[in-house]
């Protein structure tokens, strides 16, 4: 019986430029394992590497070694259920299903984050888990490049992560392994610019006097600036009723104007802007003047009278309806912005008044 043998040939160098041909013979009946890849008589490690480089299209599987001709991964199903001494289990299970399940919220802004899962049906992950593969359709939304779902389990998370976007902008998350992939979508829209704070200092101050408000946002104001309304509870204070943040500034400064008041009294300023609100409460005294001097000497003194004038050296009106039995007095009906002259004159027991004092001049701002 003859044998077909397949020769290769070998030279070797004779003298005179003779040759001698040697055949090495290669029996092509042998039965090969068609789990043994790799072709070394043992299915190990090595054919899953093998076959894993196949399906990745790194090299071409043949019909010499999968009846069915063509790479899939029933191939790597194959070798990683095959023992290490060289028994190939048979037969194809039933592919898996691979899904982005969900993506939650599937509507985020920048810098915010979403969860996406991704789930095996048809059974876990076997020994050494599945790595799936992760991409993003668009830089607005960022992905890791790959989430592991751990032996036994159907599923796993990943986080996704809102970048700065100028618009709105819809993303498209796809995951694959092992040929079969799936996507989701979600939409990342520009962050929400808000209202950070509303601030005055001073928080008290007098009729006429100023203070400054300093609005914040929760960042930079868009094209054509941010409108913050302002709104107070009482007329105490005078304020603009808007304050314009300028475009790329996250910070606006007003001013604020105590009104005439006779007590103190407070008033509550509010802010508000993209439906947000904060709100400060300020403090406002009558504008007022402190007049103080020296102690008469002239004995048996009950007490002193305060005048006041609009005009340098008079005339003067008494402010005082009772004596004042100290040094000083503190006039609280004076105007913001005018200018006033006072005198005092002192008292003694027998109610005898003295002259007035030497002329004090206040400029209420």
């Amino acid at each position: 019986m003859s044998k077909r043998f397949l020769g290769s040939l070998r030279g070797l160098a004779l003298p005179a430029g003779l040759f001698v041909i040697f055949l090495v013979a290669v029996n092509l009946s042998a039965q090969t394992n068609p789990c043994d890849l790799n072709g070394d008589g043992v299915v190990n490690i090595a054919d899953v590497l093998d076959a894993v480089q196949m399906f990745r299209g790194e090299s071409q599987c043949t019909a010499d070694i999968l009846s069915a001709g063509v790479c899939s991964w029933q191939v790597v199903r194959r070798v990683e259920s095959a023992t290490l001494t060289g028994v190939c289990v048979t037969g194809n299970p039933s592919p898996p299903t691979l899904s982005v399940s969900s993506l939650s919220p599937t509507l985020i802004e920048s810098g915010q984050s979403s969860v996406g899962t991704v789930t095996l049906s048809g059974g876990s992950a076997g020994a050494g888990g599945v790595l799936v593969a992760l991409t993003s359709s668009s830089a607005a939304a960022g992905v890791p490049p790959s989430v592991l779902i751990p032996e036994g389990s159907a599923s796993a998370t990943f986080p996704i992560t809102g970048n700065e976007v100028a618009g709105s902008s819809s993303v498209i998350v796809t995951a694959s392994y092992s040929g079969v992939w799936s996507t989701a979508g979600l939409t990342v829209n520009p962050a929400q610019l808000s209202l950070s704070s509303l601030s005055v200092s001073p928080g008290s101050f007098a009729s006429g006097q100023t203070a400054t408000g300093i609005i914040e946002l929760s960042g930079p104001a868009p094209s054509g600036g941010a409108s913050v309304s302002l709104a107070g509870t009482n007329n105490a204070i005078s304020f603009p009723p808007a304050v314009t943040v300028t475009q790329g500034s996250d910070s606006a400064n007003f001013t604020v104007t105590a009104n005439m008041v006779t007590a103190a009294t407070e008033v509550q300023l509010t802010a508000s802007y993209s439906g947000g609100n904060s709100s400060v409460t300020l403090t406002i005294d009558p504008a007022s003047v402190t007049l103080s001097w020296v102690a008469s000497t002239s004995p048996d003194i009950a007490g002193y009278n305060v005048f006041r004038g609009t005009v340098s050296g008079g005339p003067y009106t008494q402010l005082n309806t009772a004596l004042v039995p100290g040094t000083s007095y503190v006039d609280s009906t004076v105007l913001p912005g005018s200018t006033y002259f006072y005198v005092t004159t002192a008292v003694n027991t027998t109610d005898i008044q003295s002259a007035y004092s030497n002329q004090a001049e206040a400029a209420v701002p």
